[in-house]
């Protein structure tokens, strides 16, 4: 074996270098340029926090979460959605644009077998199709504090302003003679 072959590029592709040198051409701290190099240490981070003890169900995260349930993770290039990380890990680059979604419904699942990708239209009309979505929303209807929808629903936007400012009203006057405990 030749002697040059023992030196590997620093930034854990495995390419052999010649001596003197601690990455290949193009190569950095972050890994190949252009390619998805995740090194071997943020892979070991990343699975030990994960549950994976259930073989056939959902392989849940143990790390942070956001109050909607969804975990995070700080990869390599910042910090990313934990289920978007284990996708790319077992796939490959999300494409641009895309969501992952979970076909088991539990937002903290990292397993990759639960996850695919999906269009913002295909998320959506599958939030509406499994019941998921807000409540009062129908299929096409834009929620009621959106601007969009306050432009084309004049009247109904007024009589909910109303509404909320006579309920904030009644909330404050209810607070002020509330006795003192």
């Amino acid at each position: 074996m030749h002697p040059q072959s023992t030196f590997l590029c620093a930034c854990g592709c495995g390419s052999p270098l010649r001596p003197g040198l601690r990455y290949v051409h193009g190569h950095n701290r972050r890994g190949a340029t252009g390619n998805n190099i995740v090194h071997p240490p943020t892979q070991v981070r990343f699975w030990s926090l994960a549950d994976r003890s259930d073989p056939g169900g959902c392989w849940l995260w143990r790390g942070c979460r956001n109050p909607k349930g969804y975990g995070s993770f700080r990869g390599e290039d910042g910090t990313v959605q934990a289920h978007r990380f284990s996708y790319a890990l077992a796939f490959g680059r999300v494409p641009e644009g895309m969501f992952v979604c979970h076909r088991c419904d539990v937002p903290a699942c990292v397993r990759p077998d639960h996850l695919f990708v999906a269009s913002a239209a295909a998320n959506s009309a599958g939030m509406v199709r499994k019941g998921r979505s807000p409540p009062g929303a129908r299929p096409g209807m834009t929620p009621r504090g959106d601007a969009h929808w306050m432009r084309r629903h004049p009247i109904e936007a007024a009589e909910l302003a109303r509404r909320m400012r006579d309920v904030s009203r009644a909330r404050k006057a209810a607070a002020r003679h509330a006795p003192a405990s």
